[in-house]
């Protein structure tokens, strides 16, 4: 049997080899990886994502990671060099998905009688500039 597994790394490091070790497929989302920005934005901290990012790089498993793009928050040059040099040891190994700002994720809070106040300018154009992942052989696709 196929298993996948999606994840934001965020779990004990213990139960997270476990899973690595028994799934087929590993999509592993990073929101960002600076960790004072990481709490800012996410309120925790992201040292035991990054913590198991590494376990998963270590494991020689083939993975997707996956960064879900939001303007003016992650979508910056330092951000997106910090990436490629963290991924650049799974080069061979991992593919990098990039998932636009989802405009439409607003909606959903009207339905359930809450306001949209993000934080950030959610009508602002994301920015994605791929030079860093090619330049460490990384493959990437936008979504």
């Amino acid at each position: 049997m196929h298993t996948a597994v999606e994840t934001s790394g965020f779990s004990e490091t213990a139960a997270f080899k476990k899973v690595v070790e028994t799934a087929d497929l590993i999509l592993f989302d990073i929101k960002h990886m600076d960790p004072r920005l990481h709490e800012y934005w996410t309120g925790t901290d992201n040292s035991l994502i990054l913590k198991n990012l590494d376990c998963l790089i270590c494991s020689g498993k083939t993975f997707t990671a996956r960064m879900p793009l939001i303007p003016g928050v992650n979508d910056t040059e330092e951000n997106f060099a910090l990436m490629a040099r963290c991924l650049e040891r799974a080069r061979d190994r991992c593919r990098l998905e990039i998932l636009p700002y989802n405009r439409l994720a607003g909606a959903k809070y009207e339905s359930v009688s809450r306001k949209y106040e993000p934080g950030f300018d959610a009508d602002r154009a994301v920015h994605f500039r791929g030079d860093e992942f090619d330049k460490r052989g990384i493959k990437w696709k936008v979504l």
